[in-house]
């Protein structure tokens, strides 16, 4: 981060900032893991969901911050994370516990690929999220372009973006109650749709009463499916194989980091409403993916439920 901030020329920016991605989100398929390992199955739901608040707690203060910092200086951007990204691994390798793997031989990748190769709903699970994540990295891209040039300014996109994180620290927690009610694919199936309306509404919406109205329910659709999907995989996935199933769920995601703002951008350039459509459409195809039909209820949620 510190090096991106004197990056000047378009190649620099380019290696550095792929440098920044690669070792920012190293962490994500083993800190999944780990939560996998120490909490039991039926509470994992529960627990994704309080991890995702203690990270929408931060997001909910970075845009709003970053949009403050960036009237004055985009370095002190650049600084300010790298510290945070330093301060975090010095917590983690002091303070963090070891999990399963840290005891235990991992499978290794071929092992692993052979057992995801027959798990059709781990193979459901990772299509309907490189869907639904095209949708999501919108809100890191293309939404911040739709709000400027509707005559807003970067401050407010960051105010907007940070009200997102906002309503998860608030209402993601007890919303697993009712996610869990649900069953996994019913929620994940209603999340998708809503968060489908959220993202297809800004073809619509030119106010900020608009704009945070489809906010609102494109949140509502992130809170009940980030937390199950996670929990779904951890339970889906072999002991010894935790680690490689949230690897294969995070490249999944990462995969659909790189497709959404090139997609997205060029879609929006070439007309606005079209990508916010497509964008729609990309959900609702996400919640036909999960759906299964006469599949029973996942695992963790019948655990969930019985306790």
């Amino acid at each position: 981060m510190l090096a991106l901030s004197q990056a000047r020329s378009f190649p620099a920016i380019a290696i550095f900032t792929m440098l920044a991605g690669l070792t920012g989100e190293l962490y994500r398929p083993a800190c999944s893991a780990l939560l996998a390992d120490l909490v039991p199955q039926g509470q994992r739901v529960r627990a994704f969901a309080a991890y995702r608040m203690a990270f929408n707690a931060g997001w909910a203060l970075g845009p709003a911050t970053a949009g403050f910092l960036a009237k004055y200086s985009f370095t002190w951007l650049f600084v300010g994370d790298a510290m945070t990204s330093l301060l975090f691994g010095v917590i983690a390798l002091l303070f963090l516990p070891k999990g399963i793997r840290s005891e235990r031989k991992e499978a290794n990748w071929t092992e692993a690929a052979a057992v995801m190769r027959n798990d059709r709903a781990f193979q459901r699970l990772l299509l309907s999220s490189l869907l639904i994540g095209f949708v999501f990295f919108q809100m890191v891209s293309t939404f911040g372009l739709h709000v400027t040039q509707l005559g807003f300014s970067p401050w407010t996109y960051g105010m907007i973006i940070s009200l997102n994180g906002l309503i998860v620290v608030l209402f993601e927690l007890p919303l697993t109650l009712v996610s869990q009610r649900f069953g996994f694919e019913r929620s994940m199936m209603l999340g998708y749709v809503l968060t489908g309306i959220g993202f297809g509404g800004n073809a619509f919406a030119s106010s900020m009463p608009g704009l945070i109205g489809c906010l609102l329910i494109w949140s509502v659709g992130e809170m009940l499916t980030m937390p199950i999907a996670v929990a779904q995989i951890a339970d889906l996935a072999p002991v010894h194989m935790r680690g490689r199933y949230m690897g294969a769920f995070g490249f999944t995601w990462a995969s659909a980091l790189i497709l959404g703002p090139v997609v997205g951008t060029n879609l929006f350039r070439y007309n606005p409403a079209a990508l916010w459509l497509t964008c729609a459409a990309s959900a609702i195809a996400a919640a036909f993916v999960i759906r299964r039909p006469g599949a029973a209820v996942a695992v963790g949620t019948k655990v969930a439920l019985a306790e």
